[in-house]
């Protein structure tokens, strides 16, 4: 079994990453590109699990899209 590297990532440069992610996200839901949109919430989610905008605007995305199957895969129960 081939074992994975694990990439580098210099800490200083994260949160100007995930900012620019950020924008970009919220350029494709506002241009009503949710399915592009809710991916780049989704990659953000994988570097910072708890960032509240893309946590909530992910949902927000799906909610407009219909999906069924919001919160599937976060962790999080519907209330």
């Amino acid at each position: 079994r081939r074992q994975r590297k694990l990439a580098v990532i210099d800490e200083s440069a994260v949160g100007p990453l995930l900012q620019t992610a950020f924008e970009d996200a919220t350029r494709h839901h506002q241009e009503g590109r949710l399915t592009a949109a809710e991916q780049g919430y989704r990659d953000i989610l994988r570097i910072a699990p708890g960032h509240p905008d893309a946590l909530h605007l992910k949902g927000v995305a799906l909610q407009q899209r219909g999906d069924a199957a919001i919160g599937r895969g976060s962790g999080a129960t519907p209330t």
